[in-house]
């Protein structure tokens, strides 16, 4: 026998993100007009999202999830949940069934349950954060891997501390879109990605435990077998936090200046390097340290190509080589990321 819809779990995740666990797929939970969010007898506004950059709010239903989560409009005092609570007002149906609507009688609690639980705080400032699952191997490596970015960049590291930029981790069972500054991501991205770069306006970097750790083999593994997608991410951190907001603005300058340059030379091409200017920052630091993932059989293949190395971007693109050999250290990752796979020379030539 059919059941109607109903509410399994609603939480606060933080004072903002309210989690709302299905029995089942519904339709319509998405509408704010639908659903009664109240403290006491005071009915609190749901944020109705109508930028598509605000990765960090709005509404969110997840189907393979069955899962809901809505930013609400004002800070929840989340030390006194006990005066919430939430009710289905109308029109949340099964998704096949649409006779079936939520009962509107039921009122649920509300709880509080924090998604962010584990904290660790680099040289540098910048705090990494998990949920409890996310192991202490993985806190201690992006740890490392995030002070050996910013080494040589003492001013930038101030402004990402200043700005209160973040690296989030979750865990190996789940994704990005857990995250709950880029849970909104997944509205238009609609495909698994591993993390995402933090900017000025979301200061939060994300990224898979599994890649972190260089997971290869097991029930949970990275999708990128070569390739450190953190230090890719974190340089848009980097880049777009620190480097554009140093009071001296020759480095971001010359950056720019980079970009043009190599985008006139016709060099990266058929790369989501050349794209624009933040992927080209954030790629090409993962060439400096190494870890990054070669084109398919050596060609340009539309998102890489065969220059993966310090070495060869030195003979490729000599002048951003040059300008990564002023921000970054000249040493390389620890392992498991200090090996790395080159199979092809600048020409997309065999290497014997």
């Amino acid at each position: 026998m059919e059941k109607q819809p109903e509410i399994l779990c609603a939480k606060m995740i933080d004072r903002r993100h309210l989690e709302v666990y299905w029995n089942q797929n519904v339709v319509n939970s998405e509408y704010s007009e639908n659903i009664g969010v109240y403290q006491g007898k005071r009915r609190i506004a749901i944020y109705d999202r109508s930028d598509i950059e605000e990765w960090d709010r709005g509404t969110v239903y997840e189907p393979e999830k069955c899962r809901t989560t809505y930013f609400m409009n004002e800070d929840m005092d989340i030390d006194h949940m006990e005066q919430y609570s939430l009710v289905v007002l109308k029109n949340v149906r099964q998704d096949h069934i649409p006779a079936l609507e939520a009962d509107p009688h039921i009122t649920y609690p509300i709880s509080y349950e924090p998604y962010y639980t584990k904290f660790t705080t680099c040289e540098c400032g910048v705090v990494i954060k998990s949920c409890d699952s996310v192991s202490e191997e993985a806190h201690q490596m992006a740890k490392t891997i995030v002070d050996f970015m910013l080494l040589k960049l003492p001013e930038a590291s101030a402004i990402l501390k200043g700005a209160g930029a973040q690296l989030a981790i979750y865990p190996k069972h789940r994704d990005a879109y857990d995250i709950p500054e880029h849970r909104a991501g997944c509205l238009f991205l609609h495909r698994p990605v591993e993390g995402f770069g933090g900017t000025m306006e979301i200061p939060t970097t994300s990224i898979s435990e599994t890649n972190v750790l260089h997971i290869l083999e097991g029930p949970y593994t990275t999708r990128y077998k070569h390739e450190c997608i953190l230090v890719h991410e974190f340089a848009h951190a980097v880049h777009l936090i620190g480097i554009n907001y140093m009071k001296d603005t020759s480095l971001a300058d010359e950056f720019r200046n980079l970009y043009a340059q190599a985008k006139a030379d016709g060099l990266w091409p058929n790369t989501y390097a050349i794209s624009n200017y933040e992927e080209y920052f954030a790629t090409l630091s993962t060439v400096w340290f190494n870890v990054m993932e070669e084109g398919t059989n050596g060609t340009w293949d539309g998102v890489r190509g065969p220059v993966n190395t310090r070495a060869e971007l030195k003979e490729y693109d000599p002048r951003a080589y040059a300008f990564f050999a002023k921000i970054y250290s000249h040493e390389y990752l620890p392992e498991p990321w200090n090996e790395y796979q080159d199979l092809y020379d600048i020409h997309g030539n065999p290497r014997n």
